[in-house]
């Protein structure tokens, strides 16, 4: 999922948890463990992180780590000095802006600093959440696209650290999400977005072949989400999904957040083939 000096994309439609799980990521890594999520991680050694959410404010942030911690038993003394978290509601960070005379865009104050400040801080992996709040360009325009893509690219390699950016689809998956989980072309605007990315993942509901396949009833599939492989350059592809159950962690002060269980789930369609068969035997 994280290549030290690339840029990774994570696709999803809203209120899948995408947040979330790019959240847990960063959790793991300042930890340096990862059994507790999905992340198989090559090194121990806590890490340090930067996280650069655009769509929450510092007191919702700081409800998702709490969630995060809390729900899974963590201890946040542990991570806490190791997580650089930037809200950014109402003073969203631009890393490109459109140039007043000209109309181009260009590489912003704001993305000077951030190159800055990871090298200062010894940033290993950068999350940054949504994609369309970072820049001032046409998401439709592959030109525009190309140069904010590049930047990251730019920004990735030159700090070492792996860039994470968090995208929207292009629309919602009305007639089931099994012809849009692993697809590289699921993702919002121009194709230079899924061109620039070394690795691409997708994270969408569990539709319902997969609900049947392990045997979960239709009231709670939608507690369930799939992450699959959609793009990746320098690995084999996996077309296997790993799976997320949804939970709520109520939280001391009387809030509930969520959080993304990992679950391994068995594969119920040999057993009713077997069933199947008995019946039919007697």
């Amino acid at each position: 999922y994280l290549m030290p000096g690339r840029v990774t994309t994570l696709v999803a439609p809203g209120s899948t948890g995408k947040t979330l799980l790019v959240a847990q990521w960063a959790a793991a890594l300042a930890l340096g463990d990862g059994s507790w999520t999905d992340l198989n991680l090559s090194s121990t050694t806590p890490q340090n992180v930067l996280f650069v959410s655009n769509e929450d404010d510092r007191f919702e942030m700081d409800l998702r780590w709490a969630g995060i911690f809390r729900g899974f038993g963590l201890q946040w003394h542990l991570a806490r000095h190791r997580i650089h978290s930037l809200p950014g509601l109402g003073r969203t960070f631009k890393a490109i802006r459109r140039a007043a005379k000209r109309g181009t865009l260009q590489r912003s104050q704001e993305y000077a600093w951030l190159a800055e400040y990871m090298i200062k801080h010894n940033i290993t992996a950068a999350f940054f959440d949504p994609l369309v709040s970072l820049h001032e360009g046409n998401e439709n325009d592959n030109t525009e696209m190309q140069i904010v893509m590049e930047a990251l690219a730019a920004l990735a390699e030159h700090t070492k650290a792996a860039i994470v950016i968090v995208h929207h689809t292009s629309k919602p998956p009305a007639a089931g999400s099994e012809n849009y989980s692993g697809s590289m072309n699921v993702g919002r605007g121009a194709a230079s977005i899924r061109d620039a990315s070394r690795i691409m993942l997708t994270l969408f509901a569990m539709h319902q072949d997969d609900a049947n396949r392990f045997g979960i009833d239709e009231r709670h599939r939608h507690r369930y989400v799939a992450l699959h492989n959609a793009k990746m350059n320098m690995t084999l592809h996996n077309p296997d999904g790993r799976y997320f159950q949804k939970e709520s962690v109520h939280l001391p002060g009387g809030e509930s957040v969520g959080i993304l269980r990992h679950v391994e789930l068995e594969d119920r369609t040999a057993e009713t083939h077997r069933a199947l068969l008995k019946v039919v035997a007697n």
